[in-house]
């Protein structure tokens, strides 16, 4: 997940920044996944 966003290294300090910020990751992450499958369902019935 990491690598697919060019994130390096967390950037926010402490365990409650980086816990925020791999949420932010993570949605992040979901959202590119939820636009693919959207994007494939429709060109599969298109």
């Amino acid at each position: 997940m990491k690598v697919r966003q060019h994130t390096g290294q967390l950037r926010l300090r402490g365990r409650d920044g980086a816990q925020g910020e791999w949420r932010l990751h993570a949605i992040c992450h979901n959202l590119r996944k939820l636009i693919g499958a959207r994007s494939a369902l429709e060109l599969a019935t298109a």
